[in-house]
């Protein structure tokens, strides 16, 4: 993410909005689903409650299309490099070095 923002500051078309992320929209759910696997092997196996379903009202759902990496492609060049997950394990590691 931080070398998607050196770019656009570096190459960015004033003016234009930009969307940061993999380029393979998924449902939220997925994600989080995904951070709580990761997290219950941080503890050890003690499983983490993610409580979906405890939020009903105010649910806002958006297109996939309103993840499109088209014009921070087009306009910088940057191609993701590192898939979600390895950056969730990455990002762990760093937790548990820098946590001592």
């Amino acid at each position: 993410m931080a070398h998607a923002l050196y770019l656009i500051a570096k190459k960015g078309v004033d003016g234009t909005n930009y969307v940061i992320g993999s380029g393979s929209p998924r449902p939220l759910k997925e994600f989080l689903k995904k951070v709580g696997e990761i997290a219950n092997e941080v503890k050890g196996g003690n499983k983490v409650e993610l409580g979906f379903g405890r939020i009903t009202n105010n649910v806002i759902s958006l297109p996939k299309e309103t993840f499109d990496i088209g014009n921070l492609v087009r306009d910088t060049g940057f191609v993701p490099a590192i898939s979600f997950e390895e950056g969730i394990s990455r990002t762990v590691d760093w937790i548990k070095e820098n946590s001592k």
